[in-house]
């Protein structure tokens, strides 16, 4: 069966599979969960599947197509469940098949947790993946304790998995060779085949890097947004009839709508949409989704057929000529100056929507262990202390986890020398490999000799909880601050690139009809130019002619070599 299409699903993260590998890690800090409003992530999980099923199988069915993803990606989750049932009753004479490009990092703790597992099966069959030590590197990204390490599951069913062990030579954590490899494999493929993304949900690193890629390579990408429609209706604070729902989405606006004010109203959207998740404690960060919504607000260049099929070669000269001579007077300056601002300031507003959701997810976090560290500086005994550990516990446990409880200790001075002695106690980080819930710590004075003073414990307990909020707080300033993010370059190019593309599409998650006319008609393009260009209609003439001359004189040679066999 010959390959007639290429799908590049471009990880669409943040969503419930991509948390359901990294489910423990809600549990230390509640903003890091899929930022959706209260039953409206069950809906989304919900259309995926129905696109998967409806639009993205259909199409790979009848193109025998390739589907190039990730296990983390939502996308690929889908379609990998629904066409489950066929590929087993297919077996190799599916039409479609799925690949899966993955770093091995994130498959470190189901490999040691089950000898029986999937990807336990695959390390066994591949000798630098058993022998690759993962522990610095998710111990970079992670911290100290595997509590907080990734338990991500490959999906089944897939044709190949390229799996990369995204290792630099210290041992830590580089996922360019992956992403590069990605990036080469699928434009490689475009010299030959018609080749399309599509991308919700995600974060700022795939904006920066995978989706970049795909939109300065030609690729066709399409957003799907995946916002709702309402905003779910409050309880007013007297007990009076609940409000009614917010519209979110309005309807689709007139051709003529100015671009301004359609930006405007792409704005409000974030932000009511923003406010909402915010109300919840939750943030967004579905950097795909808010994308769709910022492009769907300007205006979009229809791309013109071939002008010059139906021509006679002499007419498509005539018109060819015409139009280079008049080609710089027809585009207006004015009309581009304006096309290029409203891209730019399109490229404002969602820049300044993350950045907004990033340094308010880091405040609220931060503040967490601000509040728990003022409770336990108030403590005045070791009744009170130890009291008190046990009730702001949920606030510091994950930077405790992160940072490692095991460096905490207090030195005691007995007649050996001076000795160090651990403050808190803890089960090992082993223990935690396959428990749920927060692990315990605890603080007691019964298990420190006696000789401890209560006012040197809270003095070195303060003192390190202190360091972690320091090194918190620098963190979000040099990574999540509104200014550091606005001024990262990379970003602005990113965004300001599929803003500008005409080979970018947002559709809503829901519109099955739209999404699936836009992949018939991108997969059924060719990559022919829209019209021929001025010396290429010239050289095509002039071979023409010469052919008109070269069969005039083969006719004139053919006739007098007949007439001279008579003579």
């Amino acid at each position: 069966m010959q390959l007639r299409l290429v799908i590049w699903l471009i990880p669409s993260l943040c969503g419930h599979s991509y948390w359901k590998g990294q489910s423990r890690l809600k549990d230390f800090l509640p903003t890091k969960t899929v930022p959706e409003l209260f039953g409206h992530e069950e809906k989304v999980e919900r259309q995926m599947n129905m696109v998967a099923r409806d639009v993205l199988l259909p199409v790979a069915m009848q193109t025998n197509a390739l589907i190039v993803g990730r296990s983390t990606c939502s996308l690929t989750t889908a379609f990998a469940e629904v066409s489950e049932p066929i590929q087993n009753s297919l077996g190799a004479s599916c039409p479609f098949q799925l690949l899966i490009v993955e770093n091995a990092r994130n498959y470190y703790i189901p490999t040691k947790l089950k000898p029986n597992s999937f990807e336990q099966k695959l390390l066994q069959s591949n000798n630098t993946w058993r022998k690759a030590d993962f522990i610095p590197a998710l111990t970079q990204s992670y911290g100290v304790d595997p509590v907080l390490w990734p338990r991500h599951r490959l999906v089944e069913g897939a044709a190949a998995y390229v799996v990369f062990e995204c290792l630099d030579e210290k041992r830590l954590h580089d996922p360019r060779a992956a992403v590069q490899f990605e990036n080469i494999f699928v434009s490689s493929l475009r010299n030959s085949l018609p080749v399309l993304g599509l991308w919700t949900g995600g974060d700022v690193n795939v904006l920066k890097y995978e989706a970049l890629n795909c939109v300065t390579n030609g690729i066709p990408l399409i957003l799907l947004d995946s916002r709702p429609e309402l905003i779910p209706a409050e309880k007013a604070p007297d007990g009076a009839p609940d409000d009614e729902p917010e519209v979110l989405l309005e309807g689709a606006t007139t051709p003529a709508a100015p671009t301004r004010y359609d930006l405007h109203v792409a704005a409000e959207r974030l932000r009511k949409h923003s406010e909402a998740l915010n109300r919840l404690i939750l943030f967004d960060t579905m950097v795909g989704s808010a994308l769709a919504c910022v492009r769907a607000s300007l205006k979009h260049k229809v791309k013109e057929h071939r002008v010059d099929k139906q021509l006679w070669l002499y007419d498509a000269v005539i018109r060819a000529t015409l139009q280079s001579h008049h080609e710089r007077g027809d585009a207006n300056p004015e009309d581009l100056s304006i096309e290029d601002e409203d891209v730019s300031m399109a490229t404002e507003i969602l820049i300044n929507h993350v950045a907004d959701q990033l340094s308010k997810e880091a405040t609220v976090n931060t503040s967490r262990l601000e509040d728990g560290i003022e409770a336990l500086r108030a403590c005045e005994d070791w009744a009170q202390l130890e009291e008190e550990w046990t009730r702001q516990w949920e606030k510091l446990c994950y930077f405790a986890v992160w940072n490692g409880w095991d460096d905490i200790v207090i030195t005691v001075k007995e007649a050996g020398g001076p000795k160090q002695v651990p403050l808190l106690r803890g089960p090992p980080p082993e223990a935690e490999f396959q428990t749920s819930g927060r692990p315990q710590v605890r603080l007691s004075k019964d298990g420190l000799p006696k000789a401890v003073q209560f006012a040197d414990v809270r003095a070195t307990l303060l003192q390190h909880l202190d360091r972690w909020l320091a090194e918190s707080r620098k963190y979000d300033h040099m990574k999540k601050s509104p200014p550091v993010v606005k001024n990262d370059k990379r970003l602005w190019l990113a965004t300001y690139e599929l803003l500008k593309s005409d080979d970018v599409y947002s559709i809503r998650l829901s519109d099955h009809r739209s999404l699936k006319q836009r992949i018939q008609a991108l997969s059924r393009s060719d990559r022919l130019p829209k019209a021929s260009s001025l010396e290429g209609l010239l050289l095509l003439r002039c071979a023409w002619t010469l052919a008109d001359i070269f069969d005039e004189k083969a006719r004139w040679l053919k006739r007098t070599a007949k007439l001279s066999f008579f003579l």
